[in-house]
């Protein structure tokens, strides 16, 4: 069975309802919780396009900087970067 479906049965979000294996019973997802769900999928949705039309140099600018954090502060011994 497909994941998903699998996942979407057990959370009572799927349209046939929860799996009958589960022991649980189709619920409504609260509305209230979709509704804010939604609205951050939408204001996510509008800062990637924000970001993908915006010409500006900030990621070639701010790059480095970043490499240079994640390298200061990694976990492990290894190189995260091979420059």
């Amino acid at each position: 069975m497909d994941i998903a479906i699998q996942t979407q049965r057990d959370h009572g979000t799927h349209p046939e309802g929860a799996s009958a294996a589960s022991g649980k019973q189709h619920e409504r997802p609260n509305v209230a919780a979709v509704a804010v769900q939604r609205h951050k999928k939408e204001a996510l949705h509008r800062l990637l396009q924000e970001q993908l039309v915006d010409g500006s140099d900030y990621g070639e600018r701010g790059w480095p900087q970043m490499k240079q954090l994640i390298e200061t502060n990694r976990l492990s011994p290894i190189a995260r970067f091979c420059d």
